[in-house]
């Protein structure tokens, strides 16, 4: 069974993703805040749902600004790393980690 946490989410998305799991987490932690730089170990202990992401990340996540441009973030700077061509099967991933 998943656990619903970041690194749930970033352990599925990585399989999609081009790039390591450092360059994975920052790029979404630049979506939120700009010129945040996560380093090894903390990436290592997100990936393995011993951490989360900062807690400064989540509160600015929620701010109108990020909430206002995420979706064009996305589409800008994670849509275009994503493994198209297996697009589907992150969807599914995704799904069965919601449920």
């Amino acid at each position: 069974m998943s656990k619903l946490c970041f690194g749930s989410y970033a352990q599925i998305l990585r399989r999609y993703y081009n790039g390591n799991n450092e360059d994975l987490v920052n790029d979404l932690a630049n979506g939120i805040k700009n010129d945040i730089s996560i380093d090894k170990g903390n990436v290592s202990r997100i990936f393995n749902c011993k951490d989360n992401i900062r807690k400064d990340l989540v509160e600015t996540s929620q701010t109108d600004r990020v909430l206002n441009s995420i979706e064009k973030y996305f589409l800008d700077y994670i849509i275009p790393n994503l493994k198209i061509k297996l697009q589907n099967n992150l969807i599914q991933d995704m799904l069965k980690l919601i449920s």
